[in-house]
């Protein structure tokens, strides 16, 4: 079993000389609920079903469009719902409840030496990161993070702390007002026969996969339990 300082900027063990090594692992990622936290893990998580993160909101960042608004300049970055994170990869997160302290994974596999930038589109990037970040050195662009009621402000200099993701602009847009937008998966109505009863289930498309609910059980076509 290994952990994660609490000081929530540089890891106890450091997931860079880990390679694929599997354990169970006390993490410090404090996170508020009702609001989007961004998230950056250096390993993946399947389904949610069984984890600390359990019931919580996820959200992949899939690009960033410009858009006049009654006479406005909007910047929306899009987002879409996912039910897995992969290692690496920035997210947003909204927790059921106030994550606060350590919480543990059971098993888990460190499989990234770094978070990644997603490249969605001409107008940002979304960058990840696992040790802390020095917001202070100059950049041609400005940088964004997400902060209370699912806004975005500009960074203004300081610290990052780890396992956390900003936005990082690609070029300047003046009089421009940045949204956040999230997009749910499409869903579609059907009615199942479950242990000799009709019920009404949703069918899901996230991610070019199907997926049926079931009350408060996902399932993928084939039948496979994938979170609840």
């Amino acid at each position: 079993q290994v952990g994660m300082n609490q000081s929530d900027v540089e890891p106890v063990v450091d997931p860079y000389i880990m390679g694929e090594r599997q354990c169970k692992l006390d993490f410090y990622r404090p996170m508020q609920m009702g609001s989007f936290n961004t998230i950056c893990l250096p390993f993946g998580l399947a389904s949610l079903s069984g984890t600390p993160y359990e019931g919580a909101t996820v959200m992949r960042f899939d690009k960033a469009r410009l858009e006049e608004v009654g006479g406005e300049n909007h910047l929306y970055f899009d987002f879409v719902e996912v039910a897995s994170m992969q290692a690496g990869v920035p997210y947003l997160i909204q927790p059921k409840s106030d994550v606060n302290g350590m919480v543990q994974f059971n098993t888990v596999r460190f499989t990234k030496h770094q978070g990644e930038t997603v490249d969605a589109g001409e107008y940002a990037d979304f960058i990840g990161t696992f040790g802390q970040t020095d917001m202070d050195e100059p950049t041609a662009y400005p940088r964004f993070m997400v902060v209370s009621e699912n806004c975005l402000a500009e960074i203004d200099g300081g610290t990052l702390r780890g396992f956390r993701s900003y936005f990082q602009m690609k070029k300047e847009l003046t009089n421009t007002v940045s949204l956040l937008n999230f997009k749910k998966p499409t869903t579609t109505n059907m009615e199942m026969v479950v242990d000799g009863k009709k019920v009404n289930v949703e069918k899901f498309i996230r991610e070019g996969r199907a997926y049926i609910r079931v009350g408060e059980t996902l399932y993928t076509i084939t039948g496979e339990v994938v979170g609840r």
